[in-house]
């Protein structure tokens, strides 16, 4: 008999997405009872975005897409590139829903419900949630946190380090060597005597890791860029005492949140405010992005400051070089606000339906 209820985790190209994605489902499958499905699209043209529906094969193989049997279908997903296939796959069900993540392209009536972040300014709308921060569930991960924890490359010492979290260029902000520098220079006033535990991302340019590879690291510290072998980024959010996380990733800025410890965010220029004056680097792209902001429809573009400015009245956020209180340091105490609001907000979605 097929159940009342199914949800589909519609993937996205991005890992950041993914976990939003992932979080949301699980944490929805376990609260309603109802059956996971997880779908991973993949395009034959890596840019297609609303051509070629035909085209989408499923991780095992070559066969179309295609939802479990139930009466009802909620499929979450993220990316302009799964607007029209999740819209597609809606309609393919006797009761289809659709939870989409983020920026959409389509207006807010296409979908059942937007979850989105300040960052996009999206106007007030009923099919809309704007949550001050991205959706993570940090309290669910526990157990496989700390089985990461075991990491034989980081000392086995909870709640002393200060874990650095590096992401990469975002919109009209680039991480250059300059950036790297300053960096550097602002974790290790921070830390004091404690240790850093350092790690970067699949984004973080090459002249930047290369900066930070050459960096002459204490005995005490450790520099374990992404690729050189297991990713210690959650260990480094499980374990450390306090962390630094670079400001264009919002997603990666929220995890850091989500676990109760003290967090500072490095300005890549002019985030804390205009014409701070820090150095900063700047590439081509990010001065087109800039023109765009300035010139271009909003829509096209994000302010990640619209993010910090609803966070600083918070005792647990502010931008480095601002110290870090020693009491301030510890294990920290995970939540996931953003995920319980999504939640009751879906669950009084389909009271309603």
């Amino acid at each position: 008999m097929a159940a009342p209820l199914a949800i589909v985790a519609l993937r996205s190209h991005r890992a950041g997405e993914n976990g939003q994605i992932e979080a949301l489902a699980a944490a929805l499958s376990q609260r309603l009872g109802a059956p996971l499905e997880t779908l991973t699209p993949r395009w034959r043209l890596p840019q297609a975005n609303l051509l070629s529906l035909a085209h989408q094969v499923s991780s095992r193989g070559a066969a179309p897409l295609a939802l479990p049997s139930a009466k009802g279908h909620l499929i979450i997903s993220a990316a302009l590139r799964n607007e029209a296939l999740a819209r597609a796959l809606a309609q393919q069900s006797p009761q289809g829903m659709t939870v989409f993540l983020g920026r959409t392209w389509a207006p807010p009536g296409a979908f059942s419900l937007t979850v989105t972040t300040p960052q996009y300014r999206r106007p007030a709308h009923p099919k809309v949630l704007e949550n001050p921060l991205t959706l993570h569930d940090l309290e669910a991960d526990v157990p496989a946190t700390a089985k990461e924890a075991e990491d034989a490359r980081l000392p086995a010492v909870t709640g002393k380090a200060l874990g650095v979290l590096i992401g990469g260029p975002s919109g009209p902000y680039t991480l250059g060597p300059k950036s790297a520098r300053r960096l550097l220079a602002e974790a290790l006033a921070l830390a004091g005597d404690r240790p850093l535990w350092v790690t970067t991302s699949p984004r973080t340019p090459a002249p930047a890791v290369a900066r930070l590879a050459a960096h002459p690291w204490r005995p005490q510290d450790r520099f374990l860029p992404w690729g050189s072998g297991p990713n210690p980024y959650r260990t480094i959010l499980a374990r450390a005492g306090a962390l630094l996380v670079t400001g264009d990733s919002i997603a990666m800025l929220s995890e850091a949140l989500g676990t109760g410890k003290a967090v500072r965010v490095f300005d890549l220029g002019d985030m804390a405010q205009r014409g701070s004056g820090r150095p900063r680097d700047r590439t081509v792209q990010s001065l087109a992005y800039s023109a765009l902001f300035r010139l271009g429809p909003q829509r096209l573009s994000r302010d990640l400051r619209c993010v910090f400015e609803g966070l600083r009245d918070r005792p647990q956020f502010a931008f480095s070089p601002t110290p870090i209180p020693p009491e301030a340091w510890g294990p920290g105490a995970p939540a996931a606000p953003q995920l319980e609001a999504t939640l009751a907000r879906i669950t009084a979605l389909l009271e309603g339906a």
